[in-house]
Formats: structure tokens, C-alpha cells, sequence
């Protein structure tokens, strides 16, 4: 392990730490930001600065060499390893009281469901039907407006 007192040790903000940190155990940037109490696009910059102090294009890359350099202790006296993670705050919500949930499907019993299914096929089949008479016609129209020239057969 390389010694974090190297003068080569990039110099890493606090919210860089902990976004690697995070990173580190497999999180996404998603799950990053809600343990953080972050945008995801914060996070994305945070790993983004990380990456370019640590000399790495990419995110595997970058967390590597950042517990090469910092797994023990970070500058500062940050530990990336020891440190308490946030833990996420989480409202239960509930529904208001007589409004559907969903699309209201579920109320209707299964024969109303595979009735409503069987009109909708019927209206698309129609309307499939409707637009190949057009495209028939349109050719005999057409055809009919045009008669074929001399020595030309159809």
C-alpha cells in the first residue's frame, strides 16, 4: 500500500471520499445520491472529479487505485473504510383515502377487463381493415387514371 503521506496522493474532497467510498461497495450513483441526500448529476461530477484526480477514465479503474491509496486512512483523517454510512430517511407513504391506485383496471372484474380487451382488438382490427381498402382503391384509382402505354402490359 502506498503511504497517503506521498506527495503524489491526490488531494480528494470530502464528498469525493465518500462518493468513492460508496462506490467502492457497489453502489450505482442512484443508490449514492439517496444515501447522501444528493442529485444524481452531484453525484456523477464527485465521481467525475475523483476520476480525473486519481488519473483514471474509467470507474472500475479509479476505485481500485482509490482503495490502493486510501484504504487505511484518508487525508484529513477521513476513513473511507470506518466511516458511519448515512442512513437514507424514509417517509411511508400512504394512499389518499378513496383514490384509485393504478390505472383503475383493478377495480373492473376479470369479464369487464377481457371485454374491454376484445373491443380494443375489435377497433384495431377495423381500423387495420379501413386502411387496406384505402390502399386497394388508391391503387385501382390510380390504375384507372393511368392506362398502360402501347406495347407495355400489366
Amino acid at each position: 500500500m502506498i503511504p497517503v503521506t506521498d506527495l503524489n496522493v491526490p488531494k480528494l474532497t470530502r464528498r469525493e471520499h465518500e462518493c468513492m467510498r460508496l462506490a467502492a461497495s457497489h453502489k450505482t450513483n442512484k443508490a449514492i445520491a439517496n444515501a447522501l441526500g444528493l442529485s444524481v448529476k452531484t453525484v456523477d461530477g464527485y465521481i467525475d472529479g475523483a476520476k480525473a484526480k486519481l488519473g483514471q477514465n474509467y470507474r472500475s479503474d479509479a476505485i481500485t487505485k482509490y482503495l490502493e491509496l486510501f484504504d487505511d486512512k484518508c487525508p484529513g483523517g477521513f476513513s473511507p473504510v470506518e466511516a458511519p454510512r448515512p442512513q437514507p430517511v424514509t417517509v411511508p407513504q400512504q394512499p389518499a383515502v378513496g383514490v384509485p391506485t393504478g390505472r383503475g383496471m383493478e377495480r373492473l372484474s376479470k369479464l369487464q377487463r377481457l371485454g374491454i380487451i376484445v373491443l380494443i382488438s375489435l377497433a384495431l382490427t377495423a381500423s387495420l381493415a379501413l386502411a387496406a381498402t384505402w390502399a386497394v382503391r388508391s391503387i385501382a384509382i390510380y390504375d384507372a387514371a393511368n392506362p398502360p402505354r402501347t406495347g407495355e402490359s400489366r
